[in-house]
């Protein structure tokens, strides 16, 4: 059933490397063990609706870096837990369906990356320049790979919120620091005030007292008024 490659996609989507490197690896051995012209995969993003390219092994032609709402087989595919596959010939073109992507091709085996029929992760695309026809062994293959897809980047989207969250926290906790700190200044800036008030009162009043001592003439006036 393809265990082999099983076992090198979770080896390499279970590594530390960034997301689009695990991807890259990972096309790479779908387009060998697949034999199509083309390997692409791409994420789903939810708050723009979009399907960004994220990685591509093969043949070049016709890659599109980006599916907006509704637009090419990718919005067909997501509608659907399985593979979806469609063979048509060059002559009869796609029907049904508008999609850039497929310019020169005649086979396109587009499989959603999900957990479940949960939320849409994004897709798996293989295209062939030939009509190709996969047996439902490989295509069990295909489903396995992608749910697998689907926890790797699930797992990134929630290590990557849990490093937000405590990036927050830490500022957050460096802020209150900062005020406990301006609070325990002011606490003791007012403590210092206190306690010097006091005696300084107590000298400005006797030094008063001992100004009214002296005649307007006496030279010893003019210190005891400075104090």
């Amino acid at each position: 059933m393809g265990y082999e490659l099983l076992e090198k996609i979770i080896e390499l989507t279970d590594s530390s490397d960034l997301l689009d490197v695990k991807f890259n690896s990972v096309a790479r051995l779908i387009f060998n063990y697949f034999s199509f012209n083309q390997c692409a995969i791409y994420i789903f993003d939810e708050e723009k609706k979009v399907f960004n390219l994220s990685a591509v092994h093969g043949n070049k032609d016709g890659i599109v870096q980006v599916y907006h709402d509704g637009e090419g087989v990718p919005w067909l595919a997501i509608k659907g837990d399985k593979p979806m596959v469609a063979n048509i010939s060059r002559k009869a073109g796609w029907c049904g369906f508008s999609d850039s992507g497929l310019m020169g091709f005649e086979t396109a085996v587009v499989c959603p990356i999900k957990l479940d029929g949960t939320d849409n992760y994004g897709i798996l695309y293989l295209k062939s320049k030939k009509k190709k026809m996969l047996t439902s062994r490989r295509k069990k293959l295909l489903s396995v790979i992608t749910l697998q897809l689907a926890m790797t980047i699930k797992t990134q989207r929630c290590i990557s919120s849990l490093m937000t969250t405590n990036a927050q926290m830490m500022s957050v906790q460096a802020k209150l620091i900062h005020a406990e700190k301006l609070i325990a200044l002011g606490e003791m800036a007012a403590t210092f005030a206190h306690s010097i008030k006091n005696p300084l009162m107590s000298i400005g009043g006797f030094a008063k007292r001992l100004s009214q001592q002296f005649s307007k003439d006496s030279p010893l006036k003019g210190y005891v008024d400075m104090i």
